[in-house]
């Protein structure tokens, strides 16, 4: 840190804080900043003084001037440059970053006709992980953008759907575009940013990764495409019709599987909506050069992330891979590997059904003793999880289903550890929590769905925005008491006592009705209804209360909500509403 951020404090212990912390950044921010506009301004001044020596000197005496200006900005330039690094170093205990004049030959491979400038070869360098801190500059053009890319999926899904999309997509853009207003330091420079565009709009090349390592390939693009053509001629490959008739009849044709496979009962209707395919796209044919044999060929990868078996295939995957057993691991890995496959090439085909470091340990092991040799069991007889144990958890849990599992281990006088592998490993036991839901009827579920879809089909959300939404509930006038954490600070039972350390509770406590309005602008005052509600009573004393708040709040332009209760069908609250609301949701909608 520099010196003038280490402030000295009234409290030593203060230095480790956040607000400490946060203080020396909103300095050095500060600084910077400043550093900046005098870095401006000294570029300003330098250039109106190149303008006028022009003016007045020779065109040969101008060109010596400002070679002495680069030469001595070069020489202060390269200083400061030093001192820098030499801070750096000494900070990281060690160098910084990478020499990329000694890696480039390593890092990057240009089979191109493309000469790369050394903006452009040190910004290649930094490779396929280097995350770019941009500004967004240009905001209309930005927001111009995002909305023409949005218009054209508005064709392929439902107007609904559209609307969630859109909506999502202008939060995340007005996020992202608050976020950049705030940035002030980019870890690139102009150089690299000019590269960066350079090759953007460079159409001759093809910048992609290898297929080995993780270095960057640059070819051109008339060679990449001779070399995919060449693949595709192959009999494994079939050219389709412009029409994509083809691929919406495998949709279709796969979609009716799935379908029949959950009307038998095979799968569930949470299963089904997984593997079920919707705006699918066909699937992407691309190619990885081979960096480490001659002629760089490529090899054909064909990603089908988007495509109507994709959902599938990433299911059928994680099934395969849970029920493969060990040993059949093993003899994949011992074949890939004497085929001449590397441990990392192995992981990527697992897809990890194996980790990493399993396999190299595998591996390792066939060099030196030609076979996978794992450890066996000792053959000792279990004095613990026997099968009478587990024979007996079972039980127990047939006949009390709610069970402990320390209570378990003690009951069985075992340790936690034992039960718990008892529970999940061998009776494949799991604990759930009790889930709590609204006993509804079938009738009531139906109307709330139907309400649902009424809504949704019918209003967005700057409709629902001006909606008044109303409900009542039932209290008992003895309050709340929380038996754990109620207590009451005293010196004797006694005292709490009269400090009001005894709560009373009635046998039959008297109950209240509130009523309470909210929407958008705020809350409505509580209605209080003592005894049962009717509909004269609410059209009484709780309508007025809503009437007034809306008209208040939203003029003559909002709508009244209200459940399914009987004082709210009644045919009198209806006509109410409809004479006196704007607006409201009637019991027949």
């Amino acid at each position: 840190m520099p010196t003038f951020v280490n402030i000295r404090l009234w409290k030593p212990g203060l230095k480790n804080s956040e607000q400490y912390k946060s203080l020396q950044r909103q300095c050095l921010l500060r600084e910077f900043e400043c550093r900046q506009k005098q870095a401006r301004k000294l570029e300003k001044h330098v250039t109106s003084i190149l303008i006028d020596l022009e003016k007045h000197l020779s065109s040969l005496d101008y060109i010596n001037v400002k070679k002495l200006c680069h030469d001595s900005a070069s020489r202060i330039h390269s200083k400061v440059m030093s001192t820098h690094k030499e801070k750096l170093e000494k900070l990281n205990h060690g160098p910084i970053g990478q020499k990329y004049e000694e890696m480039k030959s390593k890092l990057i491979h240009n089979i191109s006709s493309y000469t790369l400038s050394k903006a452009e070869e040190r910004l290649l360098c930094r490779g396929w992980d280097f995350c770019i801190e941009n500004k967004i500059t240009h905001f209309l053009d930005f927001e111009t953008d995002i909305e023409l890319n949005t218009m054209k999926i508005q064709s392929h899904c439902h107007e609904s759907v559209f609307r969630l999309i859109c909506r999502k997509i202008h939060n995340a853009s007005q996020q992202l575009m608050r976020t950049s207003k705030h940035k002030k330091i980019s870890n690139l420079s102009n150089e690299e940013l000019a590269a960066l565009k350079a090759l953007k709009s460079n159409n001759n090349i093809v910048i992609c990764k290898a297929d080995k390592g993780n270095c960057i390939v640059i070819l051109d693009k008339e060679s990449y495409m001779k070399k995919a053509e060449e693949i595709l001629k192959g009999e494994q490959f079939q050219a389709l019709d412009n029409n994509n008739k083809f691929h919406q009849k495998r949709e279709e044709e796969l979609n009716n599987y799935i379908f029949s496979l959950f009307k038998e009962g095979i799968i569930d209707k949470k299963l089904r909506r997984q593997l079920q395919s919707t705006c699918s796209s066909i699937s992407v044919f691309y190619g990885l050069p081979k960096v480490h044999k001659n002629g760089y060929p490529l090899r054909p990868i064909i990603s089908t992330i988007g495509s109507y078996q994709y959902q599938l295939s990433k299911y059928l995957a994680k099934a395969i891979r849970n029920i493969m057993k060990s040993k059949d691991l093993q003899n994949i890995v011992l074949s890939k590997y004497n085929s001449g496959d590397n441990p990392y090439k192995i992981f990527r085909d697992l897809n990890g059904g194996l980790g990493l470091y399993t396999i190299q340990r595998w591996c390792k092991m066939v060099d030196e003793t030609g076979a996978i040799a794992l450890s066996k069991p000792t053959g000792r007889i279990r004095t613990v999880r026997t099968k009478a144990s587990i024979k007996k958890v079972k039980k127990w849990l047939d006949q009390k289903k709610k069970i402990s599992q320390r209570i378990l281990a003690k009951k069985l006088k075992m340790s936690k550890t034992a039960a718990r592998r008892i529970l999940i490993d061998d009776l494949e036991c799991r604990p759930y929590k009790i889930i709590q839901e609204p006993a509804l009827a079938d009738k009531q579920k139906e109307n709330r769905k139907k309400f649902a879809h009424w809504v949704k089909n019918n209003f967005n959300k700057d409709d629902i925005k001006r909606w008044l939404f109303s409900d009542e509930k039932l209290f008992d006038i003895d309050g709340v008491y929380n038996s754990q954490n109620d207590r009451v600070r005293a010196i004797s039972r006694s005292e709490a006592d009269k400090k009001g350390g005894v709560k009373q509770k009635r046998k039959f406590p008297t109950k209240v009705m509130v009523w309470l309005g909210a929407s958008t602008k705020g809350l409505t005052p509580l209605v209080i209804l003592e005894g049962s509600v009717n509909h004269e009573q609410y059209i009484k004393k709780v309508l007025p209360v809503a009437l007034q708040f809306g008209n208040k709040m939203f003029g003559d332009n909002w709508v009244y909500q209200q459940d399914g209760a009987t004082p709210h069908t009644h045919h009198k609250t209806q006509r109410w509403c409809d004479e006196n609301f704007p607006s409201y949701v009637s019991k027949d909608r």
